[in-house]
C-alpha cells in the first residue's frame, strides 16, 4: 500500500494488515478535477472485489470519466463525507473528483462475511519540514567553487517506519545543468529515518550572471488546498580574480596605481598585501614603495557568502620591481660673468647616470657630453638643466643659476671744454672689451671736425686745424666690434652739445 495511508481490514474481531490489490498513485495537481488510479482490483478467494469511494458530500465523483451509476450512503457519524460502493471490478480504476477524495478497497469473503475499510476515511499529515541552507553556514547563499547547498527534507515523526517519497518541482532564475547540477524532482526518506536532503551544486562557468535563485515548491498531494512550501537559494558567482598595475617606470619612490580586475559579486571584501608590510582594503588603491627590489603583492578577496580567493604577483612576471633613481648633480666654473667671457664650463657631479643631458635654457640643442663646455650668446639670467637616466630608465633632473653681464656703451649728450678738470672731453664709455672702434664728429654743415680709432681718446672740442670749435651740437657716429661672441660691426649715431 501507498505510505501515505493506513488501510485496514476485519476478520472477526482481529485487526490485520491489508494490502491485497490496493496500489495508488494519489493527484497532485490543485485545480480541475482529483484523479486516483487503482492499477489492480480482482477478487479474493472467490470473492467480489470492489472499492469504497469518500467523497466530499456535494461533489462530483466519476469513474473512467463517467458519472457514477450507485447511490452514496452516508458516514455514520460525520456530515461532510459519503460512501459510494463499486463491486464487481477489474483491471485499472480511474476515480476522479472536484474536491479531496479517499478510496478503500474492500472483498466479501463467502459466509465469512469480512469487509475491508478504509480507516477514519481521512489521510495522515504528511507535510515535511523543508530548510534550505548552505553547507558553508546557516545562510542560504550558495557560491561557485566554494559552498554547495541542500533543501533539507524532515518528515513527521509518526511516519517514521514509512518509507515516503516527496515530489516537489524546482523554478527559479538559475538553469539546471548550467548553474547548478540537475537532480531528480523527488527524494526518498526511508522507514527509519527522518531526514533526507537534495543537494545542490553550482557549477562553475565563469560567468558573472549576478544573483541567481533556486526555488523548490512543495505540494500535498492530498490537500490541494493547502498552501504550498516554497525554498529557496541563492546562487553567487565564485570570486575571479585578477588584477593589474598601471604600466609604466618603477623609479623610487614609485607610486603604484593597482587595477583591479577580479570579476566579483557585489558585496565582496577586499585585502591587498603590498609585499613591504603595508596593506590597503579599498577596490583600487595606490601605494608608494620606498624601497628598492621585487615585492610580492597579493589580492584576497572575501565574497558575500564567505567564500575566499587569492592571487599573489608571483603568478605575474615582474609585476612590481622597483629601481633605484639617479640623483642628478652639476656644478659650473663661474656662475656668475661677462658676454664677453661666457665660455661655461659644465662638470657632471650625478650619480647613478648611464646617459645625460644637458639643456642650456637659450633656445638651443641638449648635449649628451657628460662634462661639457657651452659658449652662452646672449647676456642675462640662464639657467642650464641637467637630465640623467639610469640604465633602468629612471630619470632625475637638476639645475643652476648663471647671470651674464651684458656689453655695455655709453655717450653723453654734452660736455664742456672750459679747462676746468670736469667734463671737458667726449667720448662714448664702454665696460669691456673693444676690437675696433671708429668715431667720428661733424658739426652742422657736415664737416668733419674729429675722428679717431682710438677708444681711449675723446673729442676736447679742438677742431682739425688746431682751432676750438664753438658752442653747439655736433653729430657723431661710432663704428665698432666688441668682444662679445656675436660681434658683428655695430654703427651708433648720436648728437652732443658743446658748452664753454
Amino acid at each position: 500500500s501507498n505510505g501515505i495511508y493506513v488501510y485496514q481490514s476485519t476478520n472477526g474481531s482481529a485487526v490485520m494488515s491489508f494490502s491485497q490489490g490496493l496500489n495508488f498513485i494519489p493527484p497532485i495537481k490543485c485545480s480541475g478535477l482529483h484523479e486516483i488510479t487503482i492499477p489492480i482490483v480482482d477478487s479474493y478467494q472467490g470473492a467480489l472485489a470492489g472499492i469504497d469511494v469518500y467523497a466530499k458530500i456535494g461533489s462530483t465523483v466519476l469513474m473512467n470519466g463517467l458519472p457514477l451509476t450507485v447511490s452514496s450512503t452516508p458516514v455514520t457519524g460525520n456530515s461532510e463525507w459519503e460512501i459510494y460502493r463499486l463491486w464487481g471490478l477489474a483491471g485499472t480504476v480511474n476515480i476522479s473528483s472536484d474536491d479531496n477524495i479517499n478510496v478503500a478497497m474492500i472483498s466479501q469473503m463467502g459466509a465469512r462475511g469480512s469487509a475491508g475499510f478504509f480507516s477514519g476515511f481521512a489521510t495522515l499529515d504528511v507535510a515535511p519540514t523543508i530548510e534550505a541552507k548552505s553547507l558553508g553556514g546557516n545562510f542560504n547563499f550558495l557560491a561557485e567553487g566554494c559552498y554547495d547547498g541542500v533543501f533539507k527534507f524532515t518528515k513527521p515523526a509518526v511516519l517514521l517506519n514509512d518509507d515516503i517519497t516527496y515530489h516537489f518541482e524546482l523554478t527559479g532564475s538559475a538553469t539546471p545543468g548550467v548553474d547548478f547540477t540537475s537532480v531528480q524532482q523527488s527524494i526518498l526518506i526511508p522507514a527509519g529515518t527522518l531526514e533526507g536532503a537534495v543537494l545542490i551544486h553550482p557549477i562553475v562557468d565563469g560567468i558573472l550572471e549576478g544573483l541567481e535563485n533556486i526555488k523548490l515548491i512543495w505540494r500535498n498531494p492530498i490537500d490541494c488546498i493547502s498552501e504550498a512550501i516554497v525554498k529557496e537559494l541563492i546562487i553567487i558567482k565564485d570570486p575571479e580574480i585578477d588584477f593589474e598595475i598601471e604600466s609604466g617606470l618603477q623609479c623610487l619612490p614609485f607610486e603604484a596605481v593597482f587595477i583591479n580586475q577580479s570579476n566579483v559579486d557585489s558585496g565582496s571584501t577586499y585585502l591587498w598585501d603590498f609585499g613591504d608590510g603595508s596593506t590597503s582594503s579599498l577596490n583600487n588603491p595606490t601605494h608608494i614603495y620606498e624601497d628598492e627590489g621585487f615585492f610580492n603583492v597579493t589580492l584576497m578577496i572575501e565574497t558575500a557568502a564567505g567564500c575566499l580567493d587569492t592571487l599573489s604577483s608571483e603568478m605575474k612576471s615582474d609585476l612590481v620591481n622597483t629601481h633605484p633613481t639617479p640623483l642628478a648633480g652639476f656644478y659650473l666654473d663661474q656662475y656668475e660673468t661677462d658676454i664677453c667671457n661666457s665660455l661655461i664650463n659644465f662638470t657632471d657631479a650625478s650619480i647613478g647616470g648611464e646617459t645625460y643631458r644637458y639643456y642650456f635654457d637659450d633656445n638651443t640643442p641638449f648635449l649628451t657630453d657628460p662634462d661639457p663646455s657651452y659658449l652662452y650668446l646672449s647676456a642675462g639670467f640662464h639657467y642650464p638643466r641637467q637630465i640623467v637616466t639610469s640604465n633602468f630608465g629612471c630619470i632625475d633632473t637638476a639645475y643652476s643659476e648663471l647671470y651674464i653681464d651684458p656689453f655695455n656703451l655709453f655717450a653723453p649728450n654734452s660736455f664742456t671744454p672750459d679747462g676746468n678738470k670736469f667734463n671737458n672731453t667726449f667720448y662714448p664709455v664702454v665696460d669691456l672689451d673693444i676690437h675696433e672702434w671708429n668715431l667720428q664728429l661733424y658739426d652742422r654743415w657736415g664737416q668733419l671736425v674729429f675722428h679717431t680709432f682710438d677708444v681711449e681718446r675723446g673729442w676736447d672740442g679742438t677742431l682739425l686745424d688746431g682751432s676750438m670749435a664753438s658752442d653747439g651740437t655736433y653729430l657723431w657716429t661710432l663704428t665698432y666690434i666688441s668682444c662679445e661672441p656675436m660681434n658683428p660691426p655695430h654703427q651708433l649715431n648720436g648728437h652732443v652739445n658743446l658748452l664753454r
